[in-house]
């Protein structure tokens, strides 16, 4: 009678010796060094958005992105690359100049950017639109790679006294 315990505690021991390892909690500095590569990554597809380069910035996404922009539409990655050439057709200079960017490093594959700054574009005729922004990005390490799986971009334009002065009337 004593074999059936004896037994189920040998199972037990044999099934729990098989489980996947738990991977071990990132050290402060794993994070650091994770929130440091990000930062990296984010820098560089703010490059190349400044260049209007629209392959460049598509680099940036995983195949299954999904993009929400101001006006509530979800853009998917496939169709992304048609939006940036249209847009970046008409620009001739984009400056972007991030504020507070924060990151947070979820896992070691996973990390949430959230950003403000201004972003200034010039278009071919010379004009210039200043906008601010408030961004947030979940970024995945696929293949080696960090990328963009979800991106939510928030844009306003700067009031002008112009405007400032409609408001107030």
């Amino acid at each position: 009678m004593r074999r059936l315990p004896v037994v189920a505690r040998g199972l037990l021991a044999a099934l729990a010796a098989c489980a996947p390892a738990q991977p071990a909690e990132l050290t402060d500095a794993e994070r650091v060094a994770l929130a440091d590569t990000i930062s990296t990554e984010s820098a560089a597809w703010k490059s190349a958005a400044e260049r209007a380069d629209a392959n460049a910035v598509l680099s940036y996404y995983v195949p299954d992105a999904v993009i929400v922009r101001t006006d509530h539409s979800v853009v998917s990655s496939d169709s992304l690359k048609t939006l940036l050439t249209s847009e970046f057709r008409s620009v001739r200079a984009q400056v972007i100049t991030p504020g507070v960017q924060r990151i947070a490093v979820l896992g070691r594959d996973v990390a949430a950017e959230t950003a403000v700054g201004d972003w200034v574009a010039t278009d071919t005729a010379g004009r210039a639109a200043t906008d601010h922004f408030a961004l947030s990005r979940v970024w995945v390490r696929r293949d080696g790679k960090w990328r963009i799986l979800h991106s939510y971009l928030s844009v306003q334009p700067t009031p002008t006294p112009e405007s400032q002065a409609t408001i107030r009337k």
